[in-house]
């Protein structure tokens, strides 16, 4: 039975009401709207697939909320499930919820490729097409940390759920969890996430081993405890003739998980581990925890082999806390650990729990966001297990940087690539007027070859321009082939319709290292066209779908928006054949007009057997059939002796295009011509 809107708002206040109770920050209003956003997309009625987002929703909430997360990312929480698996718009939710958060659950959903990196690292399947999908997940997830832990919130919200699943599916998503999720959660620190990760992926893998420990633990609980609570009143008689101040002691049985390592590692069952259970000293300072582990030491004998100083040396996801074990009273051994209540934050919540973001200003710093990327790159090298996948994520940054802007953005540039090539990425026109550069503050070359992590500014001047030397490969000034595109457009503006002057031939766009095409296209118009009749509407807001793209003289739909008015997609287009199948409520029939006024973005490729000329001979096929070109990118593979132009014109109908595309077919050693998506 369906949940009317209603009753389903009445619920969604109450629940909205207690956690913001017990919300330590004060600001409700991106939360609320979420929710009113996800009871909006429901219509008349929830269905119950709304109904389970919803739900799935709110539990992240909850769990985001224990981790001290912005209202941001709380509100991207709610909103993910409904966006992922419901029929939630993402224009809409950047309109009534904005950006930030539209932007959040787009690096939440990039993170899908963490599936792919599974199969790569278990050597599943071949996973050379997937390296793709690797790398713009690892921007995502360098670009903003909150995206990480939206997923990894995800991952143990399900994982808490999974036992209604077959065996199978329990085990494959435990595997999962075991291989790629806890090694996440362990490079971010976050304590909390990753002991429940490892125990219910424990569970799921092993299930008797997981039984009997937690059956043995049960059965020695009250003993234990008991032993422990003792323990813990003589430690305090000892610190407080120390004179320290605001001590707190607590005792915990150790994760199961942990338990099991252990007896593998020591190679002995439950009985010989005997520090099942811990105990914590919390202190001031620094020198408290010194202090007390003075202290400590001196009422009993401890086991050197059991001490560390992660004070000292703390661990490389920032973790601190001092390690000892001692033989207590009846010469048991306990362990005890020694921090200050910001070590404990830190060792719960980790790299979250300094990045925070203040609602909505983000205090990470330039080292803080470093140190993270570094995180990021070194767990993706420690999943991979298979010769062969160590090798593919070898590759997948041996090839590639990583570096900031100076609003802390993070770009994804081929190795080598210089200053000029990073304004280029930029913007066109940051390139055009480039005039200098700074990498970490400091001024450099524009030849200088960029390192990941580095921080790129780049100077500039108003009547500043391209200079030939640019497009020189002896000079070194650009790397990237879409660098060297902007630059051959931008002198070949300057030069007649059907370029054949040695100086044209002298700018030609030279041969470059082998890279995956990345196409640069130019943003859908947004607005109100003629081109466009929307039956039995007059004057509504439209604009073109960037997944599609469609062309005058193909069959079109449109699809209605919750404030940004229709949207225009190809009548095949792959959004348009779910919606049709789970929301056909939201299309609107609609037609172009007789008489198109306007240029419309379409993607090309051309495969063609690699010769001296070849992108000449292409751009002026395109030229000649006055057709813009407005992005292009050129990758050469030596070896297979190929080249893969990737390019973005403005046209005007598919009939155009079709006859463009039959003459690029016909253009010396070309293979294929076709059109992308």
């Amino acid at each position: 039975m369906h949940m009317t809107t209603e009753n389903a708002k009445l619920h969604l206040d109450d629940w909205l009401e207690n956690f913001l109770a017990v919300r330590e920050q004060n600001n409700p209003q991106v939360i609320t709207a979420a929710l009113a956003l996800a009871n909006l997309a429901g219509s008349e009625q929830l269905t119950p697939l709304m109904q389970t987002c919803l739900a799935n929703g709110q539990n992240l909430a909850e769990i985001l909320n224990d981790l001290l997360v912005d209202s941001e990312t709380i509100a991207a929480g709610i909103l993910f499930s409904c966006v992922r698996y419901a029929d939630l718009n993402i224009d809409d939710v950047t309109e009534h919820v904005g950006a930030k958060i539209a932007k959040l659950i787009q690096g939440a959903m990039q993170m899908e490729s963490i599936g792919e990196l599974y199969k790569l690292s278990s050597g599943r399947e071949s996973f050379q097409h997937n390296l793709d999908n690797i790398r713009k997940m690892l921007l995502a997830m360098a670009g903003d940390i909150r995206v990480v832990i939206i997923k990894l919130v995800e991952r143990l919200h399900h994982l808490r759920h999974v036992a209604q699943f077959s065996e199978n599916e329990r085990r494959k998503f435990a595997d999962e969890t075991m291989a790629i999720y806890a090694p996440l959660a362990n490079r971010l620190g976050i304590a909390k996430l990753k002991w429940e990760l490892e125990d219910l992926g424990f569970k799921y893998l092993e299930p008797e081993k997981y039984n009997e420990i937690l059956g043995a633990l049960n059965k020695k609980f009250p003993e234990r405890d008991h032993y422990i609570q003792n323990f813990i009143t003589e430690i305090k008689k000892i610190l407080a003739d120390s004179h320290l101040k605001n001590v707190q002691i607590t005792g915990r049985v150790k994760h199961i998980y942990s338990i099991y390592k252990k007896m593998r590692r020591k190679n002995v069952g439950l009985e010989g581990i005997f520090d099942v259970s811990a105990v914590r000293i919390f202190v001031d300072s620094v020198t408290d925890c010194y202090t007390a582990l003075s202290q400590v030491h001196a009422a009993w004998k401890y086991l050197p082999d059991e001490f560390d100083d992660y004070i000292a040396s703390p661990k490389p996801n920032g973790y601190r806390s001092v390690h000892t074990a001692v033989f207590g009273p009846g010469n048991k051994i306990v362990e005890i650990q020694i921090r200050t209540a910001e070590m404990h934050q830190t060792a719960e919540l980790g790299v979250a729990a300094h990045w925070v973001y203040k609602e909505g200003k983000q205090s990470a710093d330039y080292a803080a966001k470093i140190a993270w990327l570094r995180q990021v790159m070194d767990w993706q090298k420690e999943v991979v297990k298979t010769d062969t996948a160590v090798e593919a994520v070898r590759e997948l940054f041996s090839d590639r940087i990583y570096v900031f802007t100076p609003l802390g953005d993070i770009l994804d540039l081929q190795q080598g690539a210089t200053p000029l090539d990073f304004a280029y990425a930029v913007h066109t026109e940051l390139g055009h007027h480039c005039v200098g550069a700074k990498v970490n503050d400091n001024m450099v070359s524009l030849k200088f070859k960029l390192n990941t992590a580095d921080r790129v500014e780049i100077l500039t001047a108003k009547d500043a321009h391209p200079s030939r030397d640019w497009l020189s490969p002896t000079l070194g000034y650009l790397k990237t082939p879409r660098a060297k595109a902007k630059v051959f457009a931008w002198f070949k503006k300057l030069l007649p319709e059907k370029p054949s002057t040695p100086v044209a031939q002298q700018i030609q766009a030279p041969k470059i290292e082998p890279a995956k095409p990345n196409i640069i296209t130019k943003p859908s118009r947004v607005g109100s066209t003629s081109d466009i009749e929307i039956h039995g509407l007059k004057q509504v807001l439209t604009r073109m779908a960037s997944c599609c793209k469609p062309l005058p003289g193909e069959p079109i739909v449109g699809y209605i928006t919750l404030g940004h008015g229709v949207s225009i997609h190809r009548f095949d287009c792959a959004n348009i054949l779910h919606t049709k199948k789970f929301r056909p409520e939201k299309l609107i029939q609609v037609s172009w007009s007789d008489s198109v006024s306007k240029q419309y973005p379409v993607d090309l490729e051309v495969v063609a057997h690699d010769r001296t000329g070849l992108v000449r001979d292409i751009t002026n096929v395109v030229a000649d059939a006055g057709i813009t070109v407005v992005g292009l990118q050129l990758a050469i593979d030596k070896k297979e002796n190929l080249a893969k132009i990737a390019f973005t014109i403005e046209i005007s109908s598919v009939a155009k295009l079709t006859n463009l595309l039959a003459k690029l077919n016909q253009v010396g050693s070309v293979i294929s011509a076709m059109r992308l998506k």
